[in-house]
Protein backbone atom coordinates (compact mmCIF):
# COMPACT_ATOMS: atom_id res chain seq x y z
CA UNK A 1 0.00 0.00 0.00
CA UNK A 2 2.96 2.28 0.41
CA UNK A 3 3.36 2.16 -3.34
CA UNK A 4 -0.16 3.60 -3.84
CA UNK A 5 0.89 7.22 -4.38
CA UNK A 6 -1.40 10.20 -3.73
CA UNK A 7 -2.56 12.49 -6.44
CA UNK A 8 -1.96 16.18 -6.66
CA UNK A 9 -4.94 18.26 -5.47
CA UNK A 10 -7.74 18.45 -8.06
CA UNK A 11 -5.72 16.32 -10.56
CA UNK A 12 -5.01 12.69 -11.41
CA UNK A 13 -1.28 13.21 -11.39
CA UNK A 14 0.92 11.51 -8.75
CA UNK A 15 2.46 13.82 -6.20
CA UNK A 16 6.07 14.70 -6.94
CA UNK A 17 8.94 13.47 -4.83
CA UNK A 18 9.62 15.54 -1.72
CA UNK A 19 13.09 15.73 -0.25
CA UNK A 20 13.26 15.77 3.50
CA UNK A 21 16.67 15.89 5.16
CA UNK A 22 18.32 14.67 1.99
CA UNK A 23 15.89 11.71 1.78
CA UNK A 24 13.21 11.15 -0.83
CA UNK A 25 9.66 10.93 0.44
CA UNK A 26 6.49 9.96 -1.41
CA UNK A 27 3.00 10.90 -0.33
CA UNK A 28 0.82 7.73 -0.37
CA UNK A 29 -2.61 6.54 0.78
CA UNK A 30 -0.99 4.17 3.31
CA UNK A 31 -1.79 6.36 6.32
CA UNK A 32 -5.45 6.52 5.29
CA UNK A 33 -5.96 2.85 4.37
CA UNK A 34 -4.16 1.40 7.37
CA UNK A 35 -6.67 2.99 9.71
CA UNK A 36 -9.58 1.02 8.22
CA UNK A 37 -10.26 -2.02 10.55
CA UNK A 38 -11.58 -4.25 7.80
CA UNK A 39 -8.49 -3.72 5.70
CA UNK A 40 -6.25 -4.50 8.68
CA UNK A 41 -8.15 -7.74 9.33
CA UNK A 42 -7.80 -8.77 5.71
CA UNK A 43 -4.06 -8.09 5.78
CA UNK A 44 -3.61 -10.12 8.97
CA UNK A 45 -5.66 -13.03 7.62
CA UNK A 46 -3.69 -12.96 4.39
CA UNK A 47 -0.36 -13.07 6.22
CA UNK A 48 -1.53 -15.97 8.40
CA UNK A 49 -2.78 -17.89 5.37
CA UNK A 50 0.53 -17.36 3.59
CA UNK A 51 2.48 -18.50 6.65
CA UNK A 52 0.33 -21.61 7.06
CA UNK A 53 0.64 -22.43 3.37
CA UNK A 54 4.42 -22.11 3.45
CA UNK A 55 4.54 -24.37 6.54
CA UNK A 56 2.51 -27.04 4.74
CA UNK A 57 4.79 -26.88 1.72
CA UNK A 58 7.91 -27.23 3.90
CA UNK A 59 6.33 -30.15 5.78
CA UNK A 60 5.59 -31.92 2.51
CA UNK A 61 9.10 -31.32 1.19
CA UNK A 62 10.60 -32.73 4.40
CA UNK A 63 8.81 -36.02 3.67
CA UNK A 64 11.28 -36.50 0.80
CA UNK A 65 14.20 -36.52 3.20
CA UNK A 66 13.75 -40.29 3.56
CA UNK A 67 15.85 -40.53 0.40
CA UNK A 68 18.68 -38.36 1.74
CA UNK A 69 20.99 -41.38 2.24
CA UNK A 70 21.17 -41.68 -1.53
CA UNK A 71 23.21 -38.48 -1.85
CA UNK A 72 24.82 -38.14 1.58
CA UNK A 73 27.48 -40.88 1.26
CA UNK A 74 30.31 -41.65 -1.15
CA UNK A 75 29.03 -44.49 -3.30
CA UNK A 76 32.25 -46.30 -4.21
CA UNK A 77 33.62 -46.70 -0.68
CA UNK A 78 30.23 -47.69 0.80
CA UNK A 79 29.67 -50.37 -1.88
CA UNK A 80 33.17 -51.79 -1.42
CA UNK A 81 32.69 -51.90 2.36
CA UNK A 82 29.36 -53.69 1.88
CA UNK A 83 30.87 -56.34 -0.41
CA UNK A 84 33.84 -56.84 1.94
CA UNK A 85 31.39 -58.24 4.49
CA UNK A 86 31.04 -61.40 2.36
CA UNK A 87 27.30 -60.92 2.07
CA UNK A 88 25.10 -63.73 0.79
CA UNK A 89 23.41 -63.81 -2.60
CA UNK A 90 20.06 -63.12 -0.92
CA UNK A 91 21.43 -59.94 0.66
CA UNK A 92 22.87 -58.82 -2.67
CA UNK A 93 19.55 -59.40 -4.41
CA UNK A 94 17.71 -57.48 -1.65
CA UNK A 95 20.06 -54.51 -2.07
CA UNK A 96 19.49 -54.40 -5.84
CA UNK A 97 15.72 -54.76 -5.33
CA UNK A 98 15.79 -51.83 -2.89
CA UNK A 99 17.28 -49.48 -5.50
CA UNK A 100 15.06 -50.84 -8.28
CA UNK A 101 11.93 -50.29 -6.20
CA UNK A 102 12.91 -46.66 -5.59
CA UNK A 103 13.33 -46.09 -9.32
CA UNK A 104 10.05 -47.80 -10.23
CA UNK A 105 8.12 -46.04 -7.48
CA UNK A 106 9.33 -42.55 -8.39
CA UNK A 107 8.90 -43.05 -12.12
CA UNK A 108 5.20 -43.71 -11.44
CA UNK A 109 4.93 -40.72 -9.08
CA UNK A 110 3.05 -37.58 -10.20
CA UNK A 111 5.42 -34.83 -11.37
CA UNK A 112 3.66 -32.25 -9.20
CA UNK A 113 1.82 -31.90 -5.89
CA UNK A 114 -0.92 -29.37 -5.17
CA UNK A 115 -1.17 -27.73 -1.76
CA UNK A 116 -4.16 -25.41 -1.88
CA UNK A 117 -3.15 -22.58 -4.20
CA UNK A 118 0.47 -23.74 -4.64
CA UNK A 119 1.64 -26.40 -7.09
CA UNK A 120 4.99 -27.93 -6.17
CA UNK A 121 7.05 -28.97 -9.21
CA UNK A 122 8.58 -32.38 -8.35
CA UNK A 123 10.23 -33.15 -11.67
CA UNK A 124 13.77 -31.99 -10.73
CA UNK A 125 13.57 -33.69 -7.34
CA UNK A 126 12.31 -37.01 -8.74
CA UNK A 127 14.88 -36.94 -11.53
CA UNK A 128 17.71 -36.33 -9.06
CA UNK A 129 16.64 -39.13 -6.69
CA UNK A 130 16.18 -41.59 -9.57
CA UNK A 131 19.62 -40.71 -10.92
CA UNK A 132 21.20 -41.33 -7.50
CA UNK A 133 19.38 -44.67 -7.08
CA UNK A 134 20.47 -45.83 -10.54
CA UNK A 135 24.03 -44.73 -9.81
CA UNK A 136 24.05 -46.69 -6.54
CA UNK A 137 22.74 -49.77 -8.33
CA UNK A 138 25.26 -49.48 -11.15
CA UNK A 139 28.19 -48.79 -8.80
CA UNK A 140 27.41 -51.83 -6.68
CA UNK A 141 26.86 -53.97 -9.77
CA UNK A 142 30.08 -52.86 -11.47
CA UNK A 143 32.20 -53.56 -8.38
CA UNK A 144 30.52 -56.94 -7.93
CA UNK A 145 31.02 -57.83 -11.61
CA UNK A 146 34.71 -56.89 -11.48
CA UNK A 147 35.31 -58.90 -8.30
CA UNK A 148 33.47 -61.88 -9.74
CA UNK A 149 35.57 -61.67 -12.88
CA UNK A 150 38.77 -61.71 -10.79
CA UNK A 151 37.48 -64.77 -8.92
CA UNK A 152 36.86 -66.54 -12.22
CA UNK A 153 40.36 -65.71 -13.44
CA UNK A 154 41.88 -67.08 -10.22
CA UNK A 155 39.70 -70.19 -10.43
CA UNK A 156 40.69 -70.70 -14.06
CA UNK A 157 44.40 -70.40 -13.19
CA UNK A 158 43.87 -72.89 -10.36
CA UNK A 159 42.26 -75.34 -12.79
CA UNK A 160 45.11 -74.92 -15.26
CA UNK A 161 47.63 -75.64 -12.49
CA UNK A 162 45.70 -78.74 -11.38
CA UNK A 163 45.46 -79.98 -14.97
CA UNK A 164 49.21 -79.56 -15.50
CA UNK A 165 50.02 -81.45 -12.30
CA UNK A 166 47.43 -84.12 -13.06
CA UNK A 167 48.83 -84.78 -16.55
CA UNK A 168 52.43 -84.93 -15.34
CA UNK A 169 54.31 -88.04 -16.46
CA UNK A 170 55.24 -90.20 -13.44
CA UNK A 171 58.93 -91.10 -13.67
CA UNK A 172 60.10 -90.68 -10.09
CA UNK A 173 58.73 -90.49 -6.57
CA UNK A 174 58.40 -86.70 -6.55
CA UNK A 175 56.23 -86.83 -9.70
CA UNK A 176 54.10 -89.55 -8.15
CA UNK A 177 53.63 -87.47 -4.99
CA UNK A 178 52.57 -84.46 -7.05
CA UNK A 179 50.03 -86.39 -9.11
CA UNK A 180 48.51 -88.20 -6.12
CA UNK A 181 48.29 -85.02 -4.06
CA UNK A 182 46.63 -83.30 -7.03
CA UNK A 183 44.07 -86.11 -7.28
CA UNK A 184 43.40 -85.87 -3.56
CA UNK A 185 43.02 -82.09 -3.80
CA UNK A 186 40.53 -82.36 -6.66
CA UNK A 187 38.45 -84.98 -4.88
CA UNK A 188 38.42 -83.14 -1.55
CA UNK A 189 37.62 -79.69 -3.00
CA UNK A 190 35.16 -80.63 -5.74
CA UNK A 191 32.09 -79.69 -3.67
CA UNK A 192 33.58 -76.32 -2.68
CA UNK A 193 34.56 -75.52 -6.27
CA UNK A 194 31.17 -76.50 -7.67
CA UNK A 195 29.38 -74.34 -5.11
CA UNK A 196 31.68 -71.44 -5.97
CA UNK A 197 31.00 -71.82 -9.69
CA UNK A 198 27.24 -71.95 -9.12
CA UNK A 199 27.50 -68.85 -6.92
CA UNK A 200 29.34 -67.02 -9.72
CA UNK A 201 26.67 -68.05 -12.22
CA UNK A 202 23.92 -66.87 -9.89
CA UNK A 203 25.66 -63.50 -9.44
CA UNK A 204 25.57 -62.92 -13.18
CA UNK A 205 21.89 -63.91 -13.24
CA UNK A 206 21.20 -61.30 -10.55
CA UNK A 207 23.14 -58.63 -12.46
CA UNK A 208 21.28 -59.44 -15.65
CA UNK A 209 17.91 -59.37 -13.87
CA UNK A 210 18.58 -55.88 -12.51
CA UNK A 211 19.89 -54.58 -15.85
CA UNK A 212 23.51 -54.14 -14.76
CA UNK A 213 25.78 -54.00 -17.80
CA UNK A 214 28.72 -56.44 -17.90
CA UNK A 215 30.68 -58.22 -20.65
CA UNK A 216 28.68 -61.15 -21.99
CA UNK A 217 31.90 -63.13 -22.27
CA UNK A 218 32.22 -63.15 -18.47
CA UNK A 219 28.87 -64.89 -18.09
CA UNK A 220 29.81 -67.43 -20.78
CA UNK A 221 33.11 -68.03 -19.01
CA UNK A 222 31.23 -68.86 -15.78
CA UNK A 223 29.42 -71.74 -17.50
CA UNK A 224 32.58 -72.90 -19.28
CA UNK A 225 34.31 -73.17 -15.89
CA UNK A 226 31.65 -75.63 -14.76
CA UNK A 227 32.30 -77.87 -17.76
CA UNK A 228 36.07 -77.57 -17.33
CA UNK A 229 35.91 -78.60 -13.66
CA UNK A 230 33.77 -81.65 -14.46
CA UNK A 231 36.36 -82.74 -17.03
CA UNK A 232 39.17 -82.28 -14.48
CA UNK A 233 37.25 -84.26 -11.86
CA UNK A 234 36.57 -87.18 -14.20
CA UNK A 235 40.18 -87.08 -15.40
CA UNK A 236 41.34 -87.31 -11.78
CA UNK A 237 39.21 -90.41 -11.20
CA UNK A 238 40.53 -91.98 -14.40
CA UNK A 239 44.15 -91.16 -13.57
CA UNK A 240 43.73 -92.56 -10.05
CA UNK A 241 42.56 -95.88 -11.50
CA UNK A 242 45.43 -96.03 -13.98
CA UNK A 243 47.99 -95.39 -11.23
CA UNK A 244 46.99 -98.44 -9.19
CA UNK A 245 49.93 -100.56 -10.47
CA UNK A 246 52.30 -97.65 -9.89
CA UNK A 247 51.07 -97.26 -6.32
CA UNK A 248 52.39 -100.72 -5.37
CA UNK A 249 55.83 -99.83 -6.72
CA UNK A 250 56.05 -96.57 -4.85
CA UNK A 251 54.52 -98.11 -1.74
CA UNK A 252 57.65 -100.26 -1.39
CA UNK A 253 59.87 -97.21 -1.78
CA UNK A 254 57.80 -95.37 0.80
CA UNK A 255 58.11 -98.23 3.29
CA UNK A 256 61.89 -98.13 2.91
CA UNK A 257 61.86 -94.38 3.59
CA UNK A 258 59.65 -94.96 6.63
CA UNK A 259 62.07 -97.58 7.92
CA UNK A 260 64.99 -95.20 7.40
CA UNK A 261 63.10 -92.50 9.24
CA UNK A 262 62.34 -94.89 12.10
CA UNK A 263 66.06 -95.78 12.41
CA UNK A 264 66.96 -92.08 12.54
CA UNK A 265 64.30 -91.56 15.15
CA UNK A 266 65.68 -94.37 17.29
CA UNK A 267 69.12 -92.77 17.18
CA UNK A 268 67.61 -89.44 18.14
CA UNK A 269 65.84 -91.03 21.11
CA UNK A 270 69.09 -92.58 22.32
CA UNK A 271 70.87 -89.24 21.94
CA UNK A 272 68.05 -87.46 23.77
CA UNK A 273 68.27 -89.87 26.69
CA UNK A 274 72.02 -89.58 27.05
CA UNK A 275 72.68 -85.97 26.02
CA UNK A 276 69.31 -84.22 26.16
CA UNK A 277 68.00 -81.50 28.51
CA UNK A 278 67.28 -84.10 31.19
CA UNK A 279 70.99 -84.90 31.65
CA UNK A 280 72.28 -81.43 32.63
CA UNK A 281 71.44 -81.71 36.31
CA UNK A 282 71.40 -78.27 37.94
CA UNK A 283 72.99 -76.48 34.98
CA UNK A 284 69.73 -74.86 33.84
CA UNK A 285 71.38 -72.50 31.33
CA UNK A 286 72.83 -75.48 29.51
CA UNK A 287 69.38 -77.13 29.65
CA UNK A 288 67.77 -74.11 27.98
CA UNK A 289 70.32 -74.20 25.15
CA UNK A 290 69.69 -77.90 24.61
CA UNK A 291 65.92 -77.35 24.59
CA UNK A 292 66.29 -74.87 21.71
CA UNK A 293 68.50 -77.16 19.62
CA UNK A 294 66.44 -80.30 20.29
CA UNK A 295 63.25 -78.36 19.63
CA UNK A 296 64.41 -77.51 16.10
CA UNK A 297 65.35 -81.15 15.45
CA UNK A 298 61.97 -82.36 16.66
CA UNK A 299 60.13 -79.86 14.45
CA UNK A 300 62.18 -81.07 11.47
CA UNK A 301 61.32 -84.69 12.25
CA UNK A 302 57.68 -83.80 12.66
CA UNK A 303 57.60 -82.30 9.17
CA UNK A 304 59.25 -85.45 7.82
CA UNK A 305 56.67 -87.58 9.63
CA UNK A 306 53.78 -85.60 8.14
CA UNK A 307 55.26 -85.80 4.65
CA UNK A 308 55.82 -89.55 4.90
CA UNK A 309 52.28 -89.96 6.19
CA UNK A 310 50.91 -88.18 3.14
CA UNK A 311 53.01 -90.29 0.78
CA UNK A 312 51.94 -93.50 2.53
CA UNK A 313 48.30 -92.43 2.28
CA UNK A 314 48.69 -91.71 -1.46
CA UNK A 315 50.51 -94.96 -2.23
CA UNK A 316 48.31 -97.22 -0.08
CA UNK A 317 46.32 -99.77 -2.10
CA UNK A 318 43.57 -102.23 -1.28
CA UNK A 319 42.90 -102.89 2.43
CA UNK A 320 46.00 -100.88 3.38
CA UNK A 321 44.32 -97.70 2.16
CA UNK A 322 42.11 -97.57 5.24
CA UNK A 323 45.09 -98.24 7.51
CA UNK A 324 47.46 -95.71 5.98
CA UNK A 325 47.34 -93.55 9.08
CA UNK A 326 49.27 -96.16 11.05
CA UNK A 327 52.45 -94.18 10.44
CA UNK A 328 52.89 -92.95 14.00
CA UNK A 329 56.61 -93.36 14.79
CA UNK A 330 56.26 -90.75 17.52
CA UNK A 331 54.05 -93.00 19.62
CA UNK A 332 56.94 -93.58 21.93
CA UNK A 333 56.85 -92.27 25.46
CA UNK A 334 60.43 -91.04 25.32
CA UNK A 335 59.80 -89.06 22.13
CA UNK A 336 56.66 -87.59 23.67
CA UNK A 337 58.87 -86.48 26.54
CA UNK A 338 61.15 -84.77 23.99
CA UNK A 339 58.14 -82.85 22.72
CA UNK A 340 57.05 -81.80 26.19
CA UNK A 341 60.52 -80.48 27.03
CA UNK A 342 61.56 -78.94 23.71
CA UNK A 343 58.54 -77.44 21.93
CA UNK A 344 55.37 -76.12 23.60
CA UNK A 345 53.53 -76.08 20.28
CA UNK A 346 54.40 -79.66 19.44
CA UNK A 347 53.74 -80.77 23.00
CA UNK A 348 50.15 -79.56 22.67
CA UNK A 349 49.79 -81.70 19.54
CA UNK A 350 51.18 -84.68 21.43
CA UNK A 351 48.74 -84.20 24.32
CA UNK A 352 45.84 -84.19 21.86
CA UNK A 353 47.21 -87.39 20.24
CA UNK A 354 47.47 -89.07 23.64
Amino acid sequence: MKNFKRWTAETCLPCPVTKCEEKEFYFTFFEDVVQIPRVCDLVINLQQSIQQLVTEVLTYLKSWQKYRNLWMYEKMSVCEKFLNQNVSLAQLDEKFIYYTQIVNELERHKPFHDIKSIRVNLRPLIRGIVDHAVEWRNTLGNILAERTRQQMIELHEHMVSLRNDLDKNVKELSHFKTVMQTIQTIQSTTLTVELKIHEIQEIYNILEEHRIKFPLGDMIMAYHLEKRWKKIYHSALLRSGKLQPTKAKFAEITQKEIQTFSDELAKFITKFRTEGPGTVGLDLDRGVELMDSYGKEIELMDRQRIELGRVELCSATGPRASEAHTLMPFKNCTVYACFFFCSPTLSRKCRKAV
